[in-house]
Order: structure tokens, then C-alpha cells, then sequence
């Protein structure tokens, strides 16, 4: 059975471990990550013969008394982790404490017995992933045919890919390429997310940036990924208007993928709601992989954003 812990409760080696041990557990549930996500994180937890067995994280906000859990940035998925497949039983427990703790929440999980539960809202999502675990000649012959011509031409276009420690490069092209296309903008504390997710990263040598360069040596496209077990994350990418003439951008991506062929390894793109962004992926021959998010407002919520929109208009 799930019990409630507080931040203070949890034992951080053992939420680490569950991470590391079931096959769901993405490097967004790792303990690094939730610390500067969200440094006060809770949990629901349930512990077997002194190990964490099931751990589904809880990155909960407060505002005007009312709690709330929405989907953080730079956070694709959350839980439910677990050492064996998560049962319905489960995800109805962490569903029945969502319900009762917030006044709204939207989950992300990868669980794909979410579609069995029918109280709430479930919004399908597609996550794009590339095995490479085959030879670079085999991967590269599963691109689309335009993305091939797109990487030639780019081949013919004297750009130089190096590896970087760079950090403020990358930040400052995501904001200057990124953040103006984003509805909303991009908050400055996510842009302190992503440089303290680059930091770890680097330090720990689980993550690298990699960035294309023009023959003026300008940097005209960047990433930064993760690594965590099998998976080479994409998370953060910015490319110029030069770049994406160039095909900069193709190029990084088929060096990370011609770097890392015949590896036991998944090259995780995240996945875009964005059609384009979505179609780009595809052509590198990436599979769809389903993840769920959960949503729910509560009567009392529906009220209350109604309110709200009535003294804006």
C-alpha cells in the first residue's frame, strides 16, 4: 500500500535505487532532477522488506491556499515507478490521492494501465524513440528519404561539430531562437532548470552539449542531452534561421546517432505536440512510444477558474 512522505521522510538512496532497478524509471524521477525541478518534492512510496517498491513522486504547488499539481516544464514524465508493472489497483490509489490532495492536477505516466481508469481525463501523448543498437549504415538506411538529402546537403556546408562545456552558449540561444516561439514565454526559473540541469550533467558526466558550428566558427545549432541507463534524452535544443538552412540541426542529430550505433542505447527525442517538431523526428526513423497525462479539476476548481475568467475579460 502507498503511504504519503513528506520531502524530509524520504530516503534518497533507496528512491534512487527503485529508479534504477524498475524499467520505467526515467532520469525526470531521479532524485538530482526532482531537486531542481522542484527542491521541496513529496512522494507517495510503498516499501517492501526495507526497499522502495513503487515511488510516484508529487511536485504539488500552493497558491492562495488552493494546492494544485500542474505538469512542470522540462519534466515529460513522472511515475508510477515501480520495480514490477504497475497494477490498476495502484494507479487508482495515486489517481484517489491526486484527487483528494489537489484541486487540479495533469500527471504525465507512462503506465499503460491509465487507459482502464475512467473518472478523470486521459489525454494521450507520443514520446519518439531510435533504437541503436544496430550498425550506423542500418539506422541511417531507416531515415526518410528527405532527411537523407537534408543531411547530404548539410554535409556540403563546412560545418564543424564540436562537444562544449558552453552552458551560457546554449541558454542564450535558447532564448533567443526558442522562448519568443513558446505561447507564454519561458519563465526565468525554467531557464535556471536548464542551467542547473546542464551543470549536474556535465559534472557528473551523465550529459553532454553539442554544437554545430558555421565556417565563421558562429554557433548556429546546440543540444544538451542526458544519459540515463539505455536512454540519450534530447531536452534541450536551439537552432538559428542559418542553421536550419544549413540542416545544422540533422547534423547534430546523426552525430549523436552515428557516435552511439551499435550500443545497447534508445535515443529519446521527447516527442512534440508540435507537428513539424513531431515530423522532423519521425524522419530519423523514430518510433512512437504512448505515455499518458492525467487530468482532473475538481468542482470547487471549476468554479473558481470560472470566477476568474470573468474578472479578466
Amino acid at each position: 500500500m502507498l503511504r504519503y512522505y513528506k520531502h524530509s521522510e524520504i530516503d534518497i538512496e533507496k528512491w534512487d535505487q527503485c529508479v534504477l532497478k524498475s524499467e520505467n524509471g526515467l532520469v525526470y524521477v531521479t532524485s538530482w532532477y526532482l531537486n531542481i525541478i522542484c527542491p521541496d518534492w513529496e512522494a507517495l512510496i510503498e516499501e517492501r522488506e526495507g526497499e522502495y517498491y513503487t515511488i510516484a513522486p508529487l511536485l504539488g504547488q500552493q497558491k492562495w491556499g488552493i494546492k494544485f499539481h500542474p505538469k512542470p516544464p522540462l519534466v515529460q514524465q513522472l511515475g508510477i515507478v515501480s520495480i514490477k508493472p504497475t497494477t490498476e489497483h495502484t494507479l487508482k490509489e495515486v489517481v484517489e490521492f491526486l484527487k483528494r490532495k489537489y484541486l487540479s492536477f495533469s500527471y504525465p505516466i507512462s503506465n499503460t494501465v491509465a487507459e482502464n481508469i475512467r473518472d478523470i481525463e486521459i489525454q494521450k501523448c507520443n514520446n519518439h524513440i531510435l533504437s541503436l543498437n544496430r550498425d550506423y549504415k542500418t539506422i541511417f538506411s531507416t531515415y526518410r528519404r528527405d532527411r537523407k538529402a537534408r543531411i547530404k546537403q548539410g554535409q556540403q556546408q563546412n560545418i564543424s561539430l564540436h562537444f562544449t562545456d558552453n552552458i551560457d552558449q546554449l541558454l542564450e540561444l535558447f532564448q533567443t531562437e526558442v522562448t519568443p516561439k513558446i505561447v507564454g514565454g519561458v519563465s526565468e526559473s525554467s531557464i535556471e532548470h536548464i542551467q542547473s540541469i546542464a551543470k549536474y550533467a556535465l559534472k557528473k558526466q551523465c550529459g553532454f552539449i553539442l554544437e554545430a558550428l558555421n565556417n565563421e566558427n558562429k554557433v548556429i545549432s546546440i543540444g544538451l542531452f542526458l544519459k540515463f541507463k539505455n536512454r540519450i534524452i534530447y531536452l534541450i535544443a536551439a537552432t538559428t534561421k542559418e542553421g536550419k538552412i544549413l540542416q545544422a540541426n540533422s547534423l547534430l542529430l546523426d552525430h549523436v546517432i552515428a557516435t552511439h550505433a551499435q550500443k545497447p542505447l534508445i535515443l529519446d527525442f521527447e516527442g512534440s505536440i508540435v507537428p513539424g517538431i513531431a515530423d522532423f523526428y519521425r524522419s530519423f526513423g523514430a518510433e512512437v512510444e504512448e505515455y499518458f497525462l492525467l487530468m482532473h479539476i475538481h468542482s470547487l476548481g471549476k468554479l473558481l477558474f470560472k470566477i476568474k475568467s470573468i474578472f479578466h475579460k
